[in-house]
């Protein structure tokens, strides 16, 4: 080949590939340009979390129960093996921790840009000491994160709720697609959870640019993150104090009491409720056993001994976190009696100044094996429906429910909202018309009993139907129900929804009212039958009466109600329980109404295994309705 033809193909090899890199380059700058530049943009720039601060919760005269403190925390950013280890062997020194731990944490990170946190809730002397040799310390910032307190610790536990780290099953379920990622701390339980997209707020971020290695290069921009929404509630935290209190140590009283005074030996739980009668507004809610919402550091039960307690439980501290007021459904005992005489009286197998004599047992259906009035073998005698009510008699209610039969007892039960929705919103786990949680006692919900395997399949007999007409046989509703039955009593037919939060207040200082006042049922009956309610209830509290006194610790006659201005309607109930056949471990009720000529508030309470609603709950009943109007406080003498 010549020198001249070589030259020319030299050139246009030369020209084909010039052509070939230009059109690369054409399609990699022009075509895809933009493309490509989004993805190394998104190599290049990193946003990392910033924690928001969770909203705060106020009782309903705006004392803090709940808030999120500024927890100082030492970070650390990877700028490079060299600097790690410098940082790392000088925060060493200042934190007291081993250089290793602080190394393993840079190390054990998902991702290099990631922070680490070194210390975490370290004190204000400490935060200067770093910052003081913060030209030493490549990397390494000061940082707050929110951490949770509950200001009065166990108290309101089980409506507040606590915060842990969201599960798989969460980000699964309800949280899917709501911004949340593994690690992130949420409500677990209460209103925690019920309200966590208003407590939540709005994280923010810091924007960081790193090299393809991950290393930090520098800080570009801070998000700042935006506080969660706060919560006023309708509890007042001052009578919710006193129902805790009264509650626990009425608990270890009534187990170390004498054997006379309706000694409780199982007696490890129990419940109350109290609230405006006319609006719902829940004024106290507690359950005991208790928790500390404030044992989950950063989310996490740290504590063996707490782990243990609250969660895995005992025999004399069982369920620790189960909301007894809403979760324990129990049979009513005779606190369903005053429905029962409604009943009687509204069909009319009962007048007004009727008599009927208990004997101390009830031989209508069975003469072999008559079951007993609760005075047995010593007798009430002849008792109108009012006398009745207020010593509580068996015999008397159990003629009035064979007379009255199952079919009209359950439909009276139904008007006073038992096995009905109560509208309670506020928490998550309310159930009314599960028949495996509540239920009232009717053939139907035999029926579904025999078809589940829980009874032996039989029809209805009339003898279950004495018994329900004593709250007992099938009936099982909790004190919220229970404390609905007595308001809607005290508002002469009216029946509110409960609830546990008022507002919300916004960032801006502007509020979302929550509570709305409900009409969840009504029911008409004469005022002749209203008035004999009322006046058997207030006849429980009367001398004769099964709540005149209580025998409690070493008071044997403790007076509960005699130097009150006013009159308390009320209602004692003790419910058996299977397999107890001397009653040691029946559950004991108290319900409650006050004023009763001009009702504010209502109160229920129980406790499991307490054998006597007079001794285990009234006086604690009483205390919280002394405390409310501003009377002077019972002298309750508690056994520690």
């Amino acid at each position: 080949m010549s020198n001249r033809r070589r030259f020319r193909f030299i050139v246009i090899f030369i020209v084909a590939v010039g052509v070939l890199l230009i059109g690369r380059l054409f399609y990699l700058q022009i075509v895809k340009g933009e493309e490509y530049d989004s993805s190394s943009e998104g190599n290049r720039i990193r946003v990392l979390t910033v924690l928001a601060q969770r909203g705060d919760i106020y009782d309903c005269n705006g004392k803090l129960l709940v808030t999120s403190r500024a927890a100082y925390t030492v970070r650390m950013i990877d700028l490079g093996e060299e600097k790690v280890r410098q940082s790392a062997e000088l925060l060493a020194s200042l934190l007291n921790l081993p250089v290793e731990t602080i190394l393993d944490k840079v190390n054990n990170r998902e991702t290099r840009a990631e922070p680490v946190n070194v210390a975490v809730d370290v004190d204000f002397t400490t935060v200067t000491r770093v910052k003081e040799q913060s030209d030493s310390l490549p990397g390494v910032y000061i940082d707050s994160l929110p951490v949770r307190e509950y200001t009065y610790g166990a108290t309101l536990a089980h409506v507040l709720g606590y915060l842990a780290e969201i599960s798989q099953d969460d980000l699964d379920g309800w949280a899917a697609n709501q911004g949340y990622q593994a690690g992130d701390l949420v409500g677990r339980a209460g209103l925690e959870r019920s309200y966590e997209s208003v407590l939540r707020g709005t994280d923010g971020g810091l924007v960081v640019e790193v090299d393809s290695q991950d290393n930090l290069i520098r800080v570009l921009e801070r998000i700042e993150p935006v506080a969660g929404r706060d919560l006023h509630l309708t509890v007042n935290i001052d009578l919710q104090l006193t129902a805790e209190e009264c509650l626990e140590k009425s608990l270890t009283t009534i187990r170390k009491q004498g054997w006379s005074s309706y000694q409780a030996l199982s007696a490890y739980s129990g419940s109350l409720v109290m609230l405006e009668n006319e609006t719902g507004r829940i004024l106290a809610m507690a359950s005991y056993p208790d928790y500390d919402p404030n044992a989950w550091q950063f989310g996490v039960l740290t504590d063996e001994g707490k782990r243990l307690q609250y969660l895995i439980g005992s025999q004399t501290y069982p369920n620790a976190m189960m909301n007894r007021t809403v979760l324990a459904a129990l049979a009513p005992g005779s606190i369903f009696k005053p429905i029962t005489l409604a009943a009687a009286l509204e069909t009319g197998v009962l007048q007004l100044n009727e008599t009927y004599e208990c004997k101390g047992y009830y031989d209508v259906l069975d003469s072999d094996n008559p079951p007993k009035c609760w005075v047995y073998p010593n007798s009430h005698g002849s008792l109108t429906g009012i006398q009745a009510l207020s010593h509580s008699c068996n015999v008397f209610f159990y003629e009035m429910g064979r007379r009255i039969g199952i079919d009209r007892l359950d439909y009276y039960a139904s008007l006073f909202g038992l096995g009905e929705d109560t509208g309670f919103k506020d928490l998550l786990y309310e159930a009314e018309n599960d028949y495996s949680f509540t239920h009232r006692s009717n053939p139907e919900y035999k029926i579904w009993a025999s078809e589940n395997g829980l009874i032996n399949d039989e029809p209805w007999y009339e003898g279950e139907t004495i018994f329900s007409a004593i709250g007992q046989e099938f009936s099982a509703f909790t004190p919220l129900q229970m404390v609905d039955v007595m308001a809607q009593i005290a508002n002469k037919g009216e029946r509110y929804a409960p609830a546990l939060v008022d507002y919300i207040k916004n960032a801006d200082g502007s509020t979302e009212q929550v509570y709305q006042k409900t009409l969840m049922g009504s029911i008409e009956l004469k005022d002749s039958t209203w008035n004999a309610i009322q006046e058997g209830l207030v006849g429980v509290t009367k001398a004769g009466g099964t709540s005149e006194t209580a025998s409690f610790g070493t008071q044997a006659a403790l007076y509960l109600w005699r130097d009150l201005p006013y009159d308390v309607a009320a209602k004692t109930g003790t419910a058996q329980v299977a397999n107890d056949p001397y009653d040691l471990k029946a559950d004991a009720w108290f319900s409650a109404y006050a004023p009763a000529d001009n009702p504010k508030i209502t109160i229920t309470m129980s406790v499991e295994a307490g054998r006597s609603g007079s001794s285990a709950c009234a006086p604690t009943v009483s205390q919280l309705i002394r405390q409310y109007f501003g009377n002077s406080k019972l002298n309750l003498q508690f056994i520690n």
